[in-house]
């Protein structure tokens, strides 16, 4: 006898979230309790570049200033990410719509508001990122309220899973038409709760 099963529903919320590490050769200690944190050095930066940082720039934000914009890791990505939504001032020089992510191959949780609370605000012009390389965009943008970026563009026929993409992304309603997904096997919650969102 066939025994009746429940319908499974996609838990877009649940789950827990792998920890984002710091390459070791980065690693930003914590404070100590004296209060004075360990000094950094600060790396060689282009001549050109110096010339135009307004005068007395904090070192303290050079650092993120000069994160690096071609990314090899999806960590590194992150921790780029994190810093930019933190203090976007710092990054005037490498606009986040300018990194170079083509070897990235696994963007799932790289916009992740329930990861960082402060990219709920996001909203950034990603149009010219190169994601052909990536297989997985799970959760890439959960919880981006704010965010209604243009990536029509987007090369993802790699990708097979785009699991709760946009869940939540209650401004967003990109087109998407043109996105070649026949390597895709799993849809669920791509655009559940997208309130704004009214795409074929």
């Amino acid at each position: 006898t066939k025994q009746d099963r429940k319908p499974q529903v996609t838990d877009c919320s649940g789950g827990k979230q792998a920890e984002v590490g710091i390459p070791s050769n980065e690693r930003i200690m914590e404070h100590q309790d004296d209060g004075i944190a360990p000094p950094q050095a600060v790396p060689e930066l282009d001549p050109a570049v110096w010339s135009r940082l307004p005068p007395l720039f904090p070192e303290e934000k050079i650092l993120s200033f000069i994160a690096p914009h071609v990314f090899t890791s999806k960590d590194q990505l992150i921790q780029a990410v994190d810093g930019y939504v933190a203090d976007p001032p710092s990054f005037v020089f490498y606009p986040i719509g300018s990194w170079d992510v083509s070897q990235i191959t696994d963007f799932s949780n790289v916009f992740d508001a329930r990861r960082n609370p402060r990219l709920k605000q996001f909203n950034e012009d990603l149009s010219r990122w190169i994601v052909s390389n990536s297989t997985n965009f799970r959760k890439m943008f959960r919880g981006c309220t704010s965010f209604n970026g243009n990536i029509s563009s987007w090369d993802v026929s790699n990708a097979t899973t785009f699991q709760c993409m946009f869940f939540q992304c209650d401004s967003f309603n990109g087109d998407v038409s043109s996105w070649d997904v026949s390597n895709a096997t799993t849809f669920d919650g791509m655009f559940f709760q997208c309130e704004s969102f009214n795409g074929d």
